[in-house]
């Protein structure tokens, strides 16, 4: 696998780039992703190609978690968003989510489709996705678990969200209804880590 990291900074994987601006260019148009990309700050240019979809991003390939950070701030202002990107976090899921536990995520649903085999192997495919931060979930009993991203050097607010909703699809997608997250604490408010407790029925 190739990495990219100029700065030898924290890294995210072509995987979950690629899927969210193929999804954001269905939303706004590849032309407006592409006029966005144009300001890219240099050591972050030469990383994509704005003539092709999701801007040439390999799935196996790390990137600068910098670039996900650079567009994630782009769409905010774009969307006009007010809640970190909350409410875009939630509709991008729900669409990419099922999409990718056939693709990408095959493998993770495969070892993941119960809240106990979730707890179980989260940790190691964050790993897969990021260079940084710690992952953890614990089943409190029944319907209610406590997810946890510590040392995350590469955390973004609106990535932080997109990691949230990431978990509700998945439960989603094993079935269980009125899946409810609700984020305790983030190191963008001053938290130590980033918390969540996860609710379904």
């Amino acid at each position: 696998m190739t990495s990219i990291a100029p700065d030898g900074g924290p890294l995210i994987k072509g995987a979950v780039l690629r899927e969210y601006l193929l999804w954001y260019e269905r939303r706004v148009g590849a032309m407006k992703v592409a006029e966005v990309a144009a300001g890219l700050p240099p050591e972050l240019a030469d990383t994509v190609k704005t003539s092709m979809p999701a801007l040439g991003l390999l799935a196996s390939t790390w990137y600068p978690v910098g670039l996900s950070h650079y567009f994630l701030d782009r769409m905010l202002v774009i969307e006009g968003c007010g809640d970190e990107g909350r409410e875009l976090a939630r509709e991008a899921n729900r669409e990419l989510v099922p999409k990718m536990i056939r693709g990408v995520y095959k493998v993770l649903y495969r070892t993941v489709a119960s809240p106990e085999l979730y707890a179980r192997h989260v940790g190691r495919h964050w790993r897969k996705l990021h260079s940084t931060g710690d992952r953890a979930f614990v089943v409190r009993g029944p319907g209610e678990g406590f997810s946890l991203v510590a040392n995350w050097e590469g955390h973004h607010p609106a990535l932080c969200w997109i990691t949230i909703y990431t978990m509700v699809s998945l439960f989603e997608m094993m079935g269980y209804e009125h899946v409810a997250a609700e984020r305790t604490r983030c190191v963008s408010h001053g938290g130590e880590d980033c918390a969540t407790v996860l609710r379904w029925r």
